[in-house]
């Protein structure tokens, strides 16, 4: 739609206006003036221009033209909408149509971007009845030009005596602060946060003064205080909060050209630069995230606290229910906590620890009353070291670790009202610390405590139903707190330079001698916590049907106690770091090197298990597996005959048994064949050919065409010259693929890939936006295997998709051959272990090692374009 005419000059003078608007603010904003006062200043220059605007486009004075949401609060960054209604008495005629039409117009053409509406009186009266986001809208409404008269009749119908009493509006925002907060996942620790919307976002701020505005009638954060709703210090936390936000978003807005409110990890780098932080101990977009993230906490938890407050205490919600006492310091008053008098945490602040035994051990309490919360910030400045280090202190701590019902619960409780932070303040430094990467999906604080929640979830059978071993595990512990505390130290030396695991395992050793554990008890944590990572390192990237690699196992765990205990934090830790990172492939690797070890120790670690007495004993198991198929020594003998000596080191009885069946209904031993294996938690694929070059290449070609992802392959030769290759993998959900459609549409492509070397080519498949934003560059590792004549190749690299093809064509272009593979990704990183030979089925000699690590440097980055 074209602008009227007449308008061309008023409009030309609005686009130049705009022009040296932004201009002028990006300026003052690289010379580092306040964003705040840009903020106004927009909403000032921009009312001056649409009021010109407005003048020069519509002659009727008997309509107004009105600004709300974020424009009538006078907040804009520098692509936000214009927010604007016309407001009229009555329907306009078709040449008042005409006019505003002409004037929204002119207003985007001047540059501007304006969300636009044109409402009667009567039309705001019945949409404020029953639309809460309008109601709010033009609750901060301002007028900029037009009819005053006009403007009072709407202000004055907007009236809590009218419409939406402070407390039907407070339940009204409440529940659409819950339905936004859940779109964004109901937490403020989301890698990708929405610095508006999100939870602890610009628009918590609002909520809160919004709330209180509707009750107390007045207009800005300050007057809020005034009215005794906010203290003054929250009062600042509110105010520096919005600053700091303010700032983030007017960069971002800047950085992108257009309006965005998400912090994308795109953008992350950019503005850490452009914030002034450098890379140190940590890399600099992870400062410059843990300081939004610390700011987010902040305002999520004040929103809350406010707005239990408000319900609480001003609205007098909360009371119903019986009133009782818990002891000298506190009652409980509507299910809810609270202090006898507010002088009790100055005269006795060890009551600050007291506080949350009750609350684990009283379930009847279901909360903590907002103005005790109130109290206990007000109160952490007495959580010092002479408390730190009292004795009742520690011994509560200690008891709510022992007797605690929900633990987890509780300190994030403590978490939340800040006073874990104080009593431990190496945990207050990994506040909001998150990982630049998409393995850690939480930041350091949350999934700590995230790893307590789930090693508590053993306590409840209903909770840990997929792992039932775990939980009877679990109820061997003699002492389970110490596995909590092991849980909550074993990452809380992240970001600090060095092993996170040995500063770690000193910080926890020194708390355990604050809380007066004897010194068996503290070794045992001081150990967990130093060796938290080493049973899910060797289950994904070791070899464990190598009866040596669990004998050296067994060795560095030496007893079953540790080994338990390892366990069960092992599997805490995997699920606690994302939620899509725990599976029963992993389960069942944990667990068989678990099992594996336990057994190791059982027979004692002066008596390894000794690798033909391994081998007798899978055979034996194998042959009996078969018999009960009624498949004989006579069928079954001679197929073995051909497999390599130490393939039943490798593989265990079942998976030999289901091979042997195949190849015995096989007249020309040609088998191909795919099956889902729940034991295992992944589907197996079984190839045996005649032995050729690219084999490898070709399967791994066939199962990335249909987006599965290799986990762990067996290569192996027969001495009549086939192949004995067994690749386990998972669908792009990390599951087993378990429609039998699915697994023999796999073994069709992968005949076709072995009888068609042109269809080893792979089609092109698009890396996600969040996976650009990783590059790890490639690192190859290659090491002599201490038995056989095999080299070991660790690589690491940014995960894609189709990145094993690439690797695999490089084995191909070098001829070489693989014999056994370990894929494990983490996120956007993948650590690939192969076991490999040459030609001549040797180690690789220098020169093959440099060819083959050219190779996989060319194709793996060629991968990334």
């Amino acid at each position: 739609m074209a602008h009227p005419a007449h308008l061309d000059p008023a409009i030309a003078v609005l686009a130049d206006r705009v022009r040296e608007l932004n201009q002028s603010q990006l300026a003052a904003y690289r010379n580092g003036a306040i964003v705040d006062d840009l903020v106004y200043e927009r909403s000032d220059r921009i009312d001056a221009m649409l009021r010109d605007l407005w003048s020069a486009a519509v002659s009727n004075t008997d309509v107004a033209l009105v600004a709300v949401g974020g424009y009538g609060r006078r907040e804009l960054q520098p692509q936000s909408d214009i927010d604007l209604m016309v407001l009229v008495d009555e329907p306009p005629n078709d040449d008042l149509t005409a006019q505003i039409a002409g004037f929204f117009q002119g207003v985007w053409d001047g540059g501007l971007e304006p969300g636009s509406s044109v409402r009667t009186l009567e039309e705001c009266d019945a949409l404020v009845r029953t639309e809460i986001t309008v109601a709010t809208n033009l609750m901060e409404s301002r007028l900029l030009a037009g009819s005053h008269p006009l403007f009072e009749r709407l202000t004055g119908m907007l009236s809590p005596e009218r419409v939406w009493s402070g407390s039907s509006f407070f339940s009204a925002k409440y529940d659409e602060q819950t339905r936004r907060h859940d779109r964004y996942g109901d937490t403020a620790y989301n890698l990708e946060p929405n610095i508006k919307e999100g939870p602890g976002g610009l628009r918590d701020i609002q909520m809160i003064a919004w709330v209180a505005r509707r009750h107390f009638a007045v207009g800005t954060l300050d007057a809020l205080a005034g009215a005794g709703f906010l203290t003054p210090s929250e009062c600042n936390v509110l105010m520096e909060a919005r600053s700091f936000l303010w700032r983030v978003r007017f960069a971002l807005h800047q950085l992108c050209g257009r309006r965005e409110d998400r912090l994308l990890f795109e953008h992350q780098r950019a503005l850490a630069v452009e914030f002034g932080f450098v890379d140190g101990d940590n890399l600099a977009v992870e400062q410059f995230m843990q300081s939004v993230f610390r700011t987010l906490i902040q305002v999520e938890r004040l929103n809350e606290r406010l707005l239990q407050l408000f319900e609480q205490e001003i609205l007098g919600r909360g009371d119903e229910g019986d009133s009782f006492s818990l002891d000298r310091h506190f009652r409980c008053r509507g299910g809810f906590l609270e202090v006898v008098d507010e002088g009790l945490f100055e005269r006795e602040p060890v009551a600050l620890m007291e506080l949350f035994v009750h609350l684990a051990c009283r379930p009847e309490v279901k909360g903590v009353r907002a103005a005790t919360i109130r109290l206990i910030r007000h109160s952490l400045h007495l959580i010092d070291d002479q408390l730190r280090n009292h004795p009742t202190a520690n011994a509560l701590f200690l008891r709510l670790l022992r007797e605690g019902e929900a633990v987890g619960r509780e300190l994030n409780r403590m978490h939340r009202y800040g006073v874990l932070g104080r009593f431990i303040p190496e945990f207050e430094a990994v506040v909001g610390r998150m990982q630049f990467d998409m393995f850690h999906v939480y930041t350091v604080d949350q999934h700590s405590l995230t790893v307590v929640e789930y090693l508590h979830q053993y306590t409840d059978e209903e909770k840990v139903a997929d792992i039932p071993f775990a939980r009877q595990v679990f109820k061997r512990l003699e002492k389970p707190e110490l596995l909590y505390l092991a849980g909550f130290f074993h990452d809380i030396a992240k970001g600090r330079g060095g092993d996170h695991s040995e500063l770690g395992a000193k910080d926890a050793k020194a708390f355990c001698k604050r809380l007066g554990l004897d010194r068996a008890d503290a070794n045992l944590v001081t150990w967990l916590v130093k060796h938290h990572l080493d049973l899910s390192v060797c289950a994904q990237r070791k070899d464990i049907q190598d009866p040596d690699v669990i004998n050296q196992f067994a060795r560095k765990v030496g007893n079953w106690s540790r080994l338990d205990y390892l366990y069960l934090l092992t599997i805490a830790d995997i699920r606690g770091t994302s939620p899509k990172l725990w599976n029963r492939w992993k389960a069942r690797l944990i667990s068989e090197l678990y099992e594996r070890t336990r057994s190791a120790l059982r027979r004692g670690l002066e008596n390894p298990l000794i690798r033909d007495e391994q081998a007798r004993a899978v055979k034996k198991r194998s042959a009996d597996l078969l018999r009960n198929e009624r498949i004989e020594a006579p069928q079954f003998e001679p197929i073995w005959e051909r497999f390599p000596a130490d393939y039943f080191l490798r593989v265990d009885p079942e998976l030999i048994a289901w091979q042997t069946r195949l190849l015995a209904h096989s007249p020309d031993m040609h088998v191909v064949s795919a099956r889902s294996n729940d034991r295992l938690g992944a589907s197996e694929l079984f190839v045996h050919v005649t032995d050729g070059v690219g084999l490898f290449a070709a399967i791994v070609s066939a199962l990335d065409q249909l987006s599965y992802n290799v986990v762990e392959a067996r290569i192996a030769s027969t001495a009549d010259g086939y192949t004995l290759d067994t690749i386990w993998f998972l669908d792009r959900e990390g599951q087993a693929v378990r429609e039998s459609g699915r697994l023999q549409e796999l073994s069709r492509l992968v005949n076709q890939k072995l009888t068609t070397p042109a269809e080893l080519q792979d089609m092109p498949r698009r890396i996600s936006r969040q996976l650009k934003n990783f590059a790890n560059p490639v690192q190859l590792d290659f090491a002599r295997k201490a038995r056989g004549n095999r080299t070991l190749l660790e690589l690491i690299a940014s995960d894609r998709p189709g990145l094993l093809s690439c690797i695999a064509r490089a084995f191909v272009a070098c001829n070489v051959n693989v014999h056994d593979a370990k894929i494990a990704t983490f996120g956007n990183r993948v650590e690939d272990f192969f076991l490999l030979s040459n030609e001549q089925g040797r180690p690789l000699n220098e020169a093959q090692r440099q060819r083959l690590a050219d190779a996989l440097r060319a194709n793996v980055d060629q991968s990334e374009d």
